[in-house]
């Protein structure tokens, strides 16, 4: 490869948006120690994923409203540099730096540009951590001394965002397209939040239904308009995705977890997952197609994407247009390897070559090339690569509620915030109970409803909706729910009057139809579905909570149970009878028809007696606790004839006393809980990270795997279809190429088991807020014991690809090839045999019922597919004199 081609690459950090190409100012910095490198374009990511109108691009009055977004939008590069910032800026003892008047405010051209940039320089998040670090950094380097790369980037990015805001740049797509790279946010479901209750410990004991997905946005990329845009410069033929193939991407905005402050490398493996963590990423999308002309150019070579954080591919990559045989030997399928009865005859026998398969015409190696294909040797180098399939959706936060579940759990308030929200009656999740949506499209198996991340990844816990009794519900206008700090905050609003209360309802407001914040089984009015919502209780004018006689509850001292009012006749009732049944209705435990107790102690699952209730304290004021039934648990069944007041929770989710499943098709996989994948096809060198797996002892019993080679490559959405009576009828999921794992992932740290186990064979641990579901793991077979619920595994048709085998290296590839110039070191050791490691292995015993010497020790024989531990006797490999005198022998 010529020298020019090795330098040659496309970079840019876009948690705003600069771009570089080395074709316009290549970046030196081993022969000029001060190089900076000139950006060709700035791009707008920013985006709004509230809901399906706040992600369309809008005005900048509309976006600065925060009703629009302004994404992947192409402007003309900046006049303005990191090379032209003053730095050397100091801060004060706050550690901030000193601002003019009038910086807080971005569009203010009135206002030096360094000063706005220190004012953004000090953001901080609600954690206590600075929103742009590497900003801070750069503003504080003294001008004598030279911008790394990551430095000058955070400047040139946060200059773009500041002169987007303030009218100063002018869009231009002549160089960049218009969505060639953009923004997006979506719900990784193995990335929750924390999984520790508390300070990270390692058991991962946070309960299931306290659970979080991380919320991850991605720079995407799309490939298949980078590879058709030419750009001028120092060399011909040249496009935005180079020739090289080398693409380097950062984002500001990720943070590495950092469990232990002191070492990456640590936090990495010490198996205590930090809630502060952002696992910002890097999504490939359109990528079917890498190449950019179509003659042989020795040159062009495909795409190596090399970045520090986590990658997504999502939908077909690099497809091969041909494959290594033709005619009849052509395989039609990744199964279409069997004729006959042997199972391989078909793929060991093929002899006609196609020589059109992996080549580029005009290429002089390969003569009998004609018209060749489009497949490129492509890697990707990362902290952790997940394949999304062509099906995956990213969808809005208003389809799981996201703005209403506890995201403040990481902040330095996040006691008086979870104490808020429970006094409220909600936990850290609100269990989707205000998005409007049918149950039967998810609980079923037929059907396509609307996948979306935020909401059926089978991690966020939803509240089931069936037919159930209709009650009242009541919303607070106020976001987050922590901000609703009393009872008149809560509004049920009634024929277009939003002031209402519960308690202002009079005699004549009876109509269920124009309640304001619906009902269990209607969503609220139009406009005021992003809100909060909560069932209804009768109360006085003071919002304390009262019985059917008007009487304040005394939490400490209950006589009556407070009353949740209802709708009977299609009317308002708060006289506590049972409600009539709505179809779609949110779920509640209620109580044995023989309880009488308050607070009541008997929990029955049945839809034809009142709600099960706790007071989370003492003051009449605060609004009781009820507790839903969640589909991570109950995937598809209803309160019908067959639950009665003896159905215990075990029951309900078809487990024994043993916690063993009892219903082979009570599982997510014959669901639309989790989002189902389609067949998928991707052809690339795999180089990432992973997560480690941890043996147990007496003293710290948490055991967990790592999901294996086969779980090296992420996933999370369903790629099984469920079988007959329980079996799997998985998806394809084609990859040929090669995996490399190289590290240990310092961004996308979540473990692949999410409970641990006291032992590799023992139940998971699995704590809950509920005391009869201890215990009770997430309803999928994606592992024995639904450890692993954001997905469930594909048919891996994985290879090599012998594609790579005829191709010149790329610059990854040559990092394989390089011989060694040195000799190798050779080193010999003789080792004793009564070395103990030595004698350990001269101890080795195998089954009786093979020839061997002696009888050995019993052991103990695990059967995964059956759950069955059986005992075997055996017998030395090696005869007395071969042996130790003792056996077995433990080692030092």
């Amino acid at each position: 490869m010529s020298v020019k081609f090795a330098d040659g690459f496309l970079r840019w950090a876009l948690s705003n948006g600069f771009v570089y190409h080395y074709n316009n100012d290549p970046y030196t910095p081993q022969t000029k120690a001060t190089d900076t490198q000139t950006p060709i374009a700035c791009v707008s990511s920013y985006y709004n994923p509230t809901n399906a109108n706040t992600i369309v691009n809008g005005t900048m009055a509309q976006v600065n409203a925060g009703t629009h977004s302004n994404n992947g939008v192409s402007y003309a590069v900046s006049s303005t540099t990191a090379k032209d910032i003053t730095r050397g800026q100091t801060t004060d003892s706050d550690g901030l730096f000193t601002t003019a008047s009038g910086a807080d405010d971005v569009t203010n051209t009135g206002v030096d540009l360094t000063e706005r940039l220190k004012y953004q320089a000090n953001l901080v998040f609600p954690n206590g951590q600075f929103v742009n670090p590497l900003l801070r950094q750069a503003l504080k380097k003294a001008t004598t001394k030279p911008l790394t790369l990551s430095e000058q980037s955070a400047l040139d990015s946060s200059i773009c965002a500041i002169q987007i805001a303030d009218g100063t740049l002018s869009t231009n797509s002549s160089v960049i397209p218009n969505g060639a790279i953009k923004e997006t946010a979506f719900l990784d479901a193995r990335q929750i939040k924390a999984i520790d209750n508390g300070t990270p410990t390692g058991k991962y004991d946070l309960e299931i239904e306290q659970r979080q997905p991380l919320e991850i946005r991605a720079t995407v990329i799309d490939l298949d308009k980078l590879r058709k845009k030419s750009i001028t410069g120092t060399w011909s033929k040249e496009y935005l995705l180079p020739n090289s193939g080398i693409i380097y991407v950062s984002r500001d905005d990720a943070r590495a977890d950092r469990s232990d402050p002191n070492s990456s490398n640590v936090s990495a493996t010490d198996y205590k997952l930090d809630p502060n963590r952002r696992p910002n990423a890097i999504m490939l999308i359109n990528g079917g197609d890498l190449s950019r002309e179509n003659d042989y150019r020795p040159e062009e070579k495909g795409l190596i994407l090399a970045t520090d954080l986590p990658a997504y591919i999502r939908g077909d990559f690099n497809l091969h247009n041909k494959q290594e045989f033709k005619g009849s030997d052509f395989l039609s399928s990744p199964d279409d390897w069997t004729t006959g009865t042997d199972p391989n005859i078909k793929f060991y026998t093929r002899s006609d070559r196609d020589p059109d398969f992996a080549c580029r015409p005009k290429d002089p190696r390969l003569p009998k090339c004609s018209t060749g294909e489009t497949w490129r040797p492509a890697s990707v180098l990362a902290d952790a690569v997940t394949v999304l399939s062509n099906n995956f959706q990213e969808g809005f936060r208003d389809e799981g509620d996201y703005d209403l579940r506890n995201n403040q759990t990481d902040t330095s308030n996040a006691a008086n915030v979870s104490s808020t929200r429970l006094r409220n009656g909600f936990w850290d999740n609100n269990f989707v109970t205000s998005r409007n949506f049918t149950d039967t499209d998810y609980s079923g198996s037929s059907g396509s409803p609307p996948n979306s991340s935020y909401f059926n990844n089978f991690v966020t816990p939803i509240q089931r909706r069936v037919s159930f009794p209709e009650y009242v519900m009541e919303m607070c206008l106020k976001i987050p729910v922590s901000e609703c700090t009393k009872p008149d905050d809560w509004v049920v609003g009634y024929n277009g009057d939003l002031s209402k209360h519960s308690w202002d309802l009079s005699p004549s407001d009876t109509d269920s139809t124009k309640l304001m914040a619906g009902t269990t089984a209607k969503a609220a009015a139009t406009g005021y579905e992003r809100y909060a919502r909560r069932v209804a209780f009768k109360r006085n004018s003071s919002g304390e909570l009262v019985d059917q006689n008007g009487n304040v509850i005394d939490p400490n001292n209950i006589t009556n149970p407070p009353i949740a009012l209802g709708i009977k006749s299609s009317k308002i009732d708060s006289s506590g009878v049972i409600p009539d049944k709505a179809n779609n209705a949110l779920w509640f435990t209620t109580v044995n028809s023989s309880d009488t107790a308050n607070p009541p102690t008997q929990k029955v699952y049945t839809n034809t007696t009142r709600l099960f209730y706790r007071f989370p304290t003492l003051n009449a004021k605060d609004q009781p606790l009820l507790e839903p039934i969640l589909q991570i648990h109950v995937l598809n069944k209803n309160p019908n004839k067959n639950i009665k007041d003896t159905t215990t929770y075990l029951d309900l989710v078809e487990l024994d006393a043993n916690l063993k499943p009892q219903n082979k098709k009570d599982r997510v996989k014959y669901t639309r809980w989790l989002a189902k994948a389609t067949e998928t096809t991707f052809n690339l060198v795999i180089a990432a990270g992973d997560t480690p797996t941890r043996v147990g002892n007496t003293g710290n019993p948490y055991y967990e795997n790592n999901g294996g080679l086969h779980n090296f490559v992420r996933f999370i959405e369903s790629w099984d279809n469920g079988g007959a009576s329980g079996a799997s009828d998985p998806i394809n999921a084609n990859i040929t190429g090669s995996f490399i794992q190289f590290k240990r992932s310092i961004f996308a740290t979540a473990p692949f088991q999410v409970f641990t186990r006291p032992d590799a064979n023992d139940n998971p641990n699995v704590k809950s807020l509920f005391s009869e579901r201890q215990g009770v793991y997430y309803n999928t077979d994606s592992t024995g014991y639904g450890e692993a619920p954001f997905y469930m595994a594909p048919k891996r048709n994985w290879g090599f690809d012998v594609a790579l085998l005829s191709q010149n290296p790329d610059l990854f590839a040559q990092r394989f090839v390089i011989p060694n110039t040195d000799p190798p070191d050779e080193y010999y050791r003789e080792v004793p045999r009564d070395d103990r490691w030595v004698q350990t292995l001269l101890c080795a015993v195998q089954d009786t019922t093979e020839n061997g010497f002696d009888t050995a020790f019993n052991i103990k024989i695990y059967d995964s597919t059956k759950k069955t531990t059986t005992t075997t006797s055996t017998k030395y490999a090696l005869p007395a004199s071969e042996r130790p005198s003792t056996c077995p022998v433990t080692p030092n």
